[in-house]
């Protein structure tokens, strides 16, 4: 039996639709948004209906993708009223302020020495008398 070459099939849609599919496998993979655990995969269907005489058959071309779904963000959100307004207000709840930056003072503090150093006083009014 002679079977059709893959690669020319539907002007080489089915490679196309394909390689498609698997770079949407490789960018989903390499998401650090998605879970690594998660298996992927690209399925291709053949669908075939022949005619009444069997001598042609209609072929629908199908890739699908299975891509890991991106985690979730988590947050809380606070809410209450105005007192004096009763209006309704909704705010992102952290334990920063907005646009604040904190700071790991271990990294900030220079390291202490063993031995103290030995400061020279410098009085500003007599030298300024000078």
């Amino acid at each position: 039996m002679q079977v059709m070459d893959l690669t020319k099939i539907a002007n080489g849609a089915l490679v196309e639709k394909a390689q498609a599919a698997i770079e949407q496998v490789v960018q989903n993979m390499t998401d650090v948004n998605t879970p690594y655990k998660t298996k992927r995969s690209v399925t291709i269907k053949l669908n075939f209906e022949q005619d009444e005489n069997r001598e042609m058959a209609a072929c629908e071309i199908s890739v699908q993708t299975k891509l890991a779904p991106v985690n979730p963000v988590k947050t809380m959100i606070g809410f209450g009223r105005d007192l004096k307004t009763n209006e309704l207000f909704v705010n992102e709840w952290s334990k920063q302020i907005p646009g604040q930056m904190s700071m790991d003072m271990e990294q900030v503090q220079p390291e202490q020495k063993d031995e103290p150093e030995e400061r020279q006083v410098i009085d500003y009014r007599k030298a300024k008398k000078a």
